[in-house]
C-alpha cells in the first residue's frame, strides 16, 4: 500500500489552516505551504462579512469562494474564519462549507464541509469525502485528523464501507 495517498490527505487538510504547524516528524507532501511560508493567502468571494462573537473576529466569505496560497487552492460556497481576540495572524477555527474542494498539484480532497479547529488541533471533513493523489483514491463519509499525533481516521457510517483504490506505479 502506498502511504503517499494518506500523507496527501493529511497535507491537504492541514493546508486548510494556512498557518498551522505539523507535529514533529510529520512530513507534508506540499513543501512550503505550511511552515515559514511567505506566500499570501488570497481569498476571493462575492461577499465578505465581519462580525464579533464572544470577543473573536469572525470573517465570513460567501459566494463562489476561492482561496489560494502558493499552489494550494480551496473552493467552497462559504468560508468562515474565527480570529481570537488579540490575534492578528492566526485563527482559532476555519470552516469551509458547501462543495468544498482542496487541490494542490495531483492531490485533491472534496467534501460537503471541512473544519480546521486550530485550538483543539483537529481537522474534520464530512459528507461524501473523496481524497485522491493522482490515480489513488479513498472515499468515505467522515475524515478526522488529530494534528498533535498525526493519527487520522476515515469512516463510512452512512454508506457502510470505506473505499480505497491504489493504482500501482509503472514498472521499468
Amino acid at each position: 500500500m502506498r502511504p503517499s495517498a494518506f500523507r496527501a490527505a493529511l497535507a491537504l487538510l492541514v493546508a486548510l489552516s494556512a498557518a498551522a504547524a505539523l507535529p514533529q516528524g510529520t512530513t507534508p507532501m506540499f513543501d512550503g505551504i505550511l511552515a515559514d511560508n511567505t506566500d499570501p493567502l488570497d481569498i476571493r468571494s462575492q461577499t465578505l462579512e465581519r462580525t464579533t462573537v464572544d470577543g473573536a473576529q469572525v470573517f465570513v466569505f460567501s459566494g463562489s469562494v476561492v482561496a489560494r496560497r502558493g499552489e494550494m487552492r480551496i473552493d467552497a460556497d462559504t468560508l468562515r474564519i474565527v480570529v481570537p481576540q488579540g490575534s492578528q495572524n492566526s485563527f482559532a477555527r476555519l470552516e469551509a462549507t458547501g462543495n468544498v474542494t482542496i487541490v494542490s498539484g495531483a492531490q485533491r480532497a472534496s467534501a460537503a464541509s471541512a473544519v480546521m479547529d486550530n485550538t483543539r488541533q483537529i481537522i474534520t471533513m464530512t459528507g461524501n469525502v473523496r481524497l485522491s493523489d493522482g490515480n489513488n483514491e479513498m472515499n468515505g463519509d467522515v475524515f478526522t485528523v488529530e494534528l498533535a499525533t498525526g493519527v487520522w481516521r476515515l469512516e463510512a457510517p452512512n454508506t457502510g464501507r470505506v473505499q480505497t483504490v491504489i493504482t500501482p506505479g509503472q514498472r521499468n
